[in-house]
């Protein structure tokens, strides 16, 4: 099976393909397996506000995206050593988890129990110092492996392998909660970090970096560049025209990834509070996992059909779904039929995640990987709580305070992400104009793929 599914790829070896996928299946499986709940545990059963509970992504991804930016990123661009950046991430992350339980437990057993909720917040901050480096490498080590027209499929491929690893997250996931029980007493801290721990074992026997050859995107080659300084190729050198088209695609990410995430920790407040759904931990481990089935058939769309549709279009398509999917949370009247938005939602996670990395991967030049694959980064790690703090969360959080219910608050903030994508559409509209001026100006023959 994994022979069949490895067939397409020009420079990848078949053990390297193995522990690509592996990673991507255990990844899934404790992302699910820990975010599933954890929000639904810090607002029901420690008590924080829908605020503070988005405090559990905000301050987090701050610090992941700013080490990624300013340390990570130039380390890969100066050492080209992606496989030891996401082994050793993986491995301090599995034991920040362990800590990170200890501290919860410690401050829980006092009688503590908000403190318990902000020790969780804290730890998962200080563990993002070395776990990020994981983040920056895993996209570096992608373009390494790849040739530019090969990347978003493997994207999908690499979807359907995570979704089912999403699946059996989840379900673990929903038999140890126990209403709380999973993470007050460690279970579910504990297997996570059991699972980093395979993840940089299998990353460490299967991948080496090796030497990349001339990317193929729209840039300058080492020979055509000024010699670098402290070997890092300087981001001023970049021709103007490739800065621009980078940065409006960014500031179309940013509005369309800070839309759909701001709503990522609220949605299963909304689902299992009773004016809404009153979900049961099985309806959320069921919502989860159509989730996760949504991104898998999406992914295998993806990877079988990228030939026949561009991911700018791919692109445009993810960002429509999300507003419906969005918006459809407050129309549907049963919990049977909001599953309809975990199915859109699910699949527009693998359609923005792929055909996204598509595109910023063809207009970044070799030497820039490390840099500016860690801004991209920015726009994915910065929208799972940075939107629900600082707009979302004080948007439902003030509703509430002036007599509205939970669930009316919730539906509220739906509107407001939907309105949020809708204006990342407009500058992504704009920045395939940008990016369809450097295709026409492009210099290399041997790529005449069109992205959008």
């Amino acid at each position: 099976m994994l022979a069949l599914i490895f067939l397409g790829y020009t420079r990848i070896k078949l053990g390297e393909y193995v522990g690509l996928s592996s990673f991507q299946f255990l990844a899934f499986f404790r992302r699910l397996l820990i975010y599933t709940f954890l929000a639904i545990y810090l607002g029901q059963v420690i008590g924080l506000s829908t605020t503070e509970v988005t405090l559990m992504a905000t301050i987090p991804m701050i610090a992941s995206a700013s080490f990624q930016a300013f340390i990570w990123g130039p380390v890969i661009d100066k050492t080209k050593q992606s496989v030891a950046l996401i082994g050793y991430g993986e491995l301090f992350a599995g034991f920040g988890h362990v800590l990170m339980f200890w501290l919860h437990k410690f401050y829980y057993n006092q009688g503590l129990i908000k403190e318990s909720g902000f020790a969780i917040i804290g730890v998962l901050t200080l563990i993002e110092f070395g776990w990020s480096a994981s983040n920056v490498g895993w996209v570096a080590l992608i373009a390494e492996k790849t040739d530019s027209d090969e990347r978003t499929k493997l994207y999908g491929n690499l979807s359907v392998i995570g979704g089912l690893g999403g699946i059996f997250g989840a379900r673990i996931g929903g038999l140890y909660y126990d209403g709380g029980v999973g993470f007050s007493e460690g279970m579910l801290f504990y297997i996570a970090a059991g699972v980093m721990a395979i993840s940089a074992g299998m990353i460490f026997l299967t991948n080496k970096n090796v030497k990349v050859p001339k990317d193929q995107s729209f840039g300058l080659s080492r020979a055509e560049k000024d010699p670098e300084e402290n070997g890092i190729a300087l981001l001023e050198d970049l021709p103007s025209s490739i800065k621009k088209a980078f940065i409006w695609f960014i500031i179309a990410l940013i509005f369309i990834n800070f839309g759909r995430n701001s709503v990522a920790l609220i949605i299963n407040l909304y689902l299992v509070d009773g004016g809404g759904f009153a979900a049961t931990d099985k309806q959320i481990a069921d919502y989860s996992n159509l989730w996760s089935g949504a991104s898998l058939i999406t992914g295998m769309s993806v990877w079988f059909g990228k030939d026949k549709i561009s991911d700018g279009k791919l692109m445009l398509l993810g960002s429509i779904m999300s507003i419906i999917g969005l918006i459809w949370f407050t129309l549907a009247s049963t919990f049977i039929w909001v599953l309809i938005s975990a199915t859109l939602l699910g699949s527009v996670y693998v359609l923005i995640q792929a055909s996204s990395y598509g595109i910023v991967a063809s207009i970044i030049p070799e030497e820039y990987r490390g840099r500016m694959f860690a801004y991209y980064n920015v726009t994915f790690f910065l929208s799972w709580g940075v939107g629900g703090t600082l707009i979302n969360g004080p948007i439902a959080d003030y509703l509430i305070k002036n007599g509205s219910s939970k669930a009316n608050a919730y539906e509220f903030t739906f509107f407001v992400a939907a309105g949020i994508v809708f204006i990342g559409i407009a500058f992504l509209l704009g920045s395939y104009r940008l990016i369809g001026k450097l295709e026409s100006i492009d210099q290399q023959p041997d790529d005449d793929r069109k992205l959008t």
